[in-house]
């Protein structure tokens, strides 16, 4: 699976016409004015052959010295970038990146901030696609807060496109969704079709990394349809070997080499260097799944070979790793060793702690630059308002009109900043009752277990605590976040009913019955919310009972809501509860308060005794507001 990224780029267009042939441009070369060097020095490189890398450095180095010398320093700035675009296209991302920052030296001698923001999301784009992703984080940053200042909105949603490629790349994938929407939305306010093609490959990369390849295939078909309207055609050869990568997974290797021979043909004919490396690594992988192993190694050579004329570090390691299965297979296990050491070698490099602990940093970092700007331009805001309110105090009665207008519109900005704060304080109480819920939740499991491990068998025990440490597990992941997926909180009430039927020696049974063809992945639910109540079921309703308890759990949707229904056969919950409601139910009710507030909804439970004949109980529902993840 390949991404798509976005360069900020302001290409410099030669004004002659002239021959890609490079003896004639060579010869032509020492017959024209300084002035109109640069510019043939700049085909050259275009004319360079893909091997000669030397070549096109040293016509790189000329065509930087004439432009220097006959172009403004604006110009010049883009004619840099253009070079580096050159090198971009071929996959030498170094030199790419060195063309990037000198332009970008220029841009910011003459205060061009924004195009400095455009050449340092360039650079972080080169720094991306060589596995240097501290150094990326750190310049998309650079350029996102520019760009938030500026109200740039086009170009944020760039950068927050590319900022989703990187975290998915990193394996975060909930920051790569945060990122991909926030991208979405804007380029759907300005109907950028470009845009909203790039994003959808990125959210179908996303669910193929979940595995959901039918909603990778929505999303990648959703992005088909708008390349082929636009005619874009280097775009659309992606997506066709991402589709043939799906084809790929689900084992319909003819489907998928089809699309992967329509994607190369295009990449040739575009001269698309860093593609065609792609592509060639996704034949040997078919090749080698249909035990082909020669004409995979054939392939998995040709993709090799272009890496080698780029910096793309994660292509080099994922060729790697293809070797190794290929020479495993073989039956060459030395071979296969020595490949799978480079592998893990240069894969370390990639994904070390360091360079996540580095980047989270960076977030940190990024993100209170950010509120600062946003606290500062806000108080800028205010002093106006209040010294626009002293001006018009002033003027004579034929402006009371004026006036009126103005105060009205002081009252709804101080209104809407109230709002602001009232929201953050509602914010910080969500997490401070979460970091509530998961202690009481995990003092009344640690009991448990040291009950179990007191009154039972050691395998028992055993088997017990490796249970209980997948649930703790989960646990700590969910109350990381304000909202999870409602399957992972039915994972969670699943595990957590399981231990406890285990410890009370079968004392109930449950039962969780889900409506039919409901995506309980693409639901929104808040973490942690169901186990409290079937806790108090087991520990209070099935009190001293001389019959078998049982829990179902029923959960429905409908366009506007999730409901969630918890029954059990209990004594009730009124009868052990009659002071009050108890602790693990009051923050319960309390976090559902917040959640109505936050996203606007009307998220409600109800407790009722069951009363219905030859049959006591608890009845209780949750009704949460549909919110998509």
């Amino acid at each position: 699976m390949k991404k798509i990224f976005f360069l900020l780029s302001i290409l410099f267009f030669c004004k002659i016409l002239i021959s890609d042939n490079i003896d004639s441009l060579n010869n032509l070369v020492n017959s024209v004015a300084d002035s109109s060097k640069a510019n043939i020095y700049m085909e050259l490189i275009k004319a360079s052959p893909l091997d000669s890398v030397e070549m096109m450095i040293s016509y790189a180095e000329k065509a930087e010295f004439y432009a220097d010398k006959s172009l403004s320093d604006s110009a010049f700035a883009d004619f840099l970038n253009n070079i580096g675009m050159r090198f971009y296209s071929i996959g030498n991302y170094t030199y790419a990146q060195k063309y990037f920052e000198k332009s970008a030296d220029v841009e910011n001698s003459i205060n061009n901030t924004e195009n400095v923001a455009k050449m340092h999301t360039n650079i972080a784009v080169t720094l991306e696609l060589r596995g240097k992703y501290t150094e990326a984080i750190e310049y998309y940053m650079k350029a996102l807060v520019v760009f938030e200042k500026m109200q740039k909105t086009d170009n944020v949603s760039m950068v927050y496109s590319n900022l989703a490629v990187l975290y998915l790349e990193m394996g975060n994938r909930e920051k790569a969704v945060e990122y991909n929407f926030k991208s979405l939305e804007i380029e759907k306010k300005s109907n950028n079709k470009s845009g909203m093609a790039s994003t959808y490959i990125n959210l179908g990369l996303v669910y193929e990394s979940l595995k959901n390849l039918d909603s990778a295939l929505l999303y990648y078909e959703k992005a088909k349809n708008i390349y082929l309207e636009l005619n874009d055609t280097q775009n659309y050869a992606i997506l066709s070997q991402n589709i043939g990568g799906i084809y790929y997974y689900q084992k319909d290797y003819k489907l998928a080499f089809d699309y992967l021979n329509d994607a190369e043909e295009i990449m040739v004919s575009l001269n698309y260097v860093h593609g065609l490396a792609w592509v060639y690594q996704g034949k040997a992988k078919i090749l080698l799944a249909t035990k082909k192993y020669e004409k995979a190694i054939d392939f998995l050579n040709k993709s090799s070979d272009l890496v080698l004329q780029m910096d793309d570090m994660k292509t080099e390691c994922e060729n790697y790793k293809i070797y190794a299965d290929i020479y495993n297979n073989k039956g060459d296990y030395k071979k296969a060793a020595e490949y799978l050491y480079k592998y893990n070698e240069l894969g370390d490099s990639l994904n070390s702690y360091e360079v996540q602990r580095n980047i989270n940093e960076l977030n940190k970092k990024f993100e209170t630059t950010l509120l600062e700007y946003k606290l500062d331009i806000l108080d800028k805001e205010n002093k106006l308002s209040e010294e626009k309110l002293r001006k018009n105090q002033m003027l004579t009665f034929a402006l009371v009109v004026l006036v009126v207008l103005l105060i009205t519109t002081l009252i709804l900005m101080r209104k809407a900043l109230k709002n602001k704060s009232l929201y953050q304080k509602l914010e910080l109480k969500q997490n401070v009752l979460r970091l509530q819920m998961n202690p009481h939740f995990i003092s009344n499991a640690l009991g448990s277990v040291q009950n179990f491990i007191l009154e039972n068998k050691i395998d028992e025990a055993s088997d017990y605590l490796a249970n209980f440490a997948s649930l703790m597990r989960d646990t700590i992941k969910a109350t990381k976040n304000n909202l999870i997926t409602l399957h992972e909180e039915l994972e969670i009430t699943k595990k957590y009913l399981t231990i406890q039927k285990y410890k009370r020696n079968d004392l109930f049974d449950f039962e969780i019955k889900i409506q039919d063809n409901l995506e309980t992945d693409f639901y929104g639910f808040p973490p942690m919310i169901l186990q409290p109540i079937v806790e108090n079921s087991i520990k209070h309703g099935f009190k001293n009972i001389n019959y078998k308890g049982k829990i179902e759990i029923k959960i429905t949707a409908n366009n506007e809501n999730v409901r969630a229904e918890i029954i059990d056969n209990g004594v009730g919950y009124w009868k052990n509860n009659k002071s009050k409601d108890s602790y693990s139910v009051n923050i319960t009710k309390d976090r559902l308060k917040l959640l109505s507030k936050k996203y606007k909804g009307n998220a409600t439970v109800t407790i009722e005794n069951v009363e219905e004949t030859n049959q006591t109980g608890t009845r209780v529902v949750f009704v949460i507001p549909n919110i998509t993840v």
